[in-house]
């Protein structure tokens, strides 16, 4: 009997323990209703993105247009978008030189550049515009991009590219023979 008796307590022992399980489990209820908040945050702002553009092979007048690849670089803590991309204009060099932005004239290079102006004239002029006018030496049109340039990234590869068109004028054009071209460019 006494066997019988341990078996007894034993199920009143769980059974309370259950009870006590299910009586701890019942605080976690709790309902649910729709409210409003408020909160803050603060919005980074955008420095400009630079694009280079690089045209392979040779210009001639007339010829078929060289293909213009470009490449961006994003200086930005976040992602942006380069939407189109317009050609605005051309320097000109001599040959053996080429553009220097900051003395805005062309150099030899080097530790001591030797800088001279640019060939100019029929040289550099220029349109970006939607169709060519074919009174100017240089035409691209506008190269729409729509593409994500990653934060940090310098010289990535845009998958978009351009035209550039040597029109051939009707005045002489000997001037820009082996001449180094220096494109500008603006993006949207």
């Amino acid at each position: 009997m006494k066997f019988f008796n341990s078996r007894k307590r034993i199920a009143i022992g769980a059974g309370v323990a259950v009870i006590a399980l299910g009586a701890s489990t019942a605080a976690f209820a709790y309902f649910t209703n729709a409210g409003t908040g408020t909160g803050t945050a603060t919005v980074g702002t955008s420095d400009a993105i630079t694009v280079a553009g690089s045209a392979a092979g040779l210009a001639y007048p007339g010829a078929t247009g060289q293909t213009v690849s470009f490449t961006a670089d994003n200086p930005n803590p976040g992602n942006q978008q380069v939407g189109v991309i317009t050609f605005t204009g051309v320097k000109a060099c001599a040959a053996g030189t080429h553009w220097d932005a900051v003395a805005s004239k062309c150099s030899t290079g080097g530790g001591s550049p030797v800088l001279t102006d640019s060939l100019g004239g029929i040289c550099e002029t220029a349109s970006g515009a939607a169709s060519n006018p074919n009174n100017v030496t240089w035409y691209m049109a506008p190269v729409t991009a729509n593409e994500d340039v990653l934060h940090g990234a310098t010289g990535q590869a845009l998958t978009h590219t351009g035209s550039l068109v040597m029109n051939d004028l009707a005045s002489n054009q000997d001037l820009c023979k082996d001449a180094n071209i220096f494109m500008t460019f603006t993006t949207s």
